[in-house]
């Protein structure tokens, strides 16, 4: 589980190795792992969680993964009207 929820991932591997498809793997898994360190709220190490109880004003220097993740999602929030809202978390 990454980010709270079940990961599956689907892999055309008919053309690689044994080795090169757990290398695969493994790369996959990191990225899943590192955004999950950036973006869990109830890890007092990652960013969201060192952001979220900030007011209006203040700021905090973010990864460029979490910035771009954040934009994306408030760009959502505007397009649906509100339906998607980044800020509605339920812990």
């Amino acid at each position: 589980m990454y980010l709270g929820a079940p990961v599956s991932v689907v892999m055309d591997t008919h053309d690689k190795s044994r080795a090169e498809y757990n290398k695969l793997f493994d790369d996959i898994q990191a990225i899943f792992q590192e955004l999950d360190d950036l973006l869990d709220p109830q890890d007092s190490d990652s960013d969201v969680y060192k952001f979220n109880p900030l007011k209006a004003g203040e700021s905090i220097t973010i990864d460029a993964a979490t910035a771009e993740i954040v934009s994306a999602a408030l760009k959502i929030g505007k397009i649906s009207g509100g339906a998607y809202d980044i800020a509605a978390y339920r812990s």
